[in-house]
C-alpha cells in the first residue's frame, strides 16, 4: 500500500493534536468588572479595574482551589499583560502551592508541567 504525502502529513497532525490536546483546557470565559467576584468558578477569568485594568483573578486551573491574582499595573516589578484576545503574557509559574506552570493564549490554557494530571 502506498501512502501519499497528504496522508503522512494528516497522520502527523493528528498525533501532534492528541499530544497537545491532553494538556490543554479551552473555553475560558473572560469577565471585565470593577471589583473582584464574591464567588469564583473554574474557567472564569476576572479582569478587574475601571478604565485601567489592575488585576486578573481566577481559580488555578489545576483545580487545587487557590485563587491566582496577576498584577497588570505598569511599573510593578512583577506584572502581566492582558490582550483583548483572551491572552495573558508572560506565562504563569506558581512559586507556591501546586507549582503549576501554564500559559493562557486565545482563551486556552496550556500546562507546561504535570500538575493537571493529579
Amino acid at each position: 500500500m502506498v501512502t501519499s504525502n497528504n496522508d503522512c502529513f494528516r497522520n502527523w497532525i493528528n498525533r501532534l493534536w492528541v499530544g497537545i490536546g491532553s494538556k490543554m483546557i479551552s473555553n475560558l470565559y473572560f469577565v471585565e468588572s470593577k471589583e473582584k467576584p464574591e464567588e469564583y468558578k473554574i474557567g472564569v477569568v476576572w479582569v478587574i479595574g475601571d478604565e485601567t485594568k489592575e488585576v486578573i483573578s481566577f481559580l488555578c486551573p489545576c483545580k487545587c482551589g487557590d485563587i491566582i491574582n496577576l498584577n497588570l499595573l505598569p511599573g510593578a516589578s512583577e506584572r502581566w499583560k492582558y490582550r483583548g484576545n483572551k491572552t495573558i503574557t508572560p506565562s504563569i509559574k506558581r512559586k507556591t502551592g501546586c507549582m503549576s506552570n501554564f500559559t493562557i493564549t486565545g482563551g486556552m490554557i496550556k500546562f507546561h508541567n504535570d500538575v493537571e494530571n493529579r
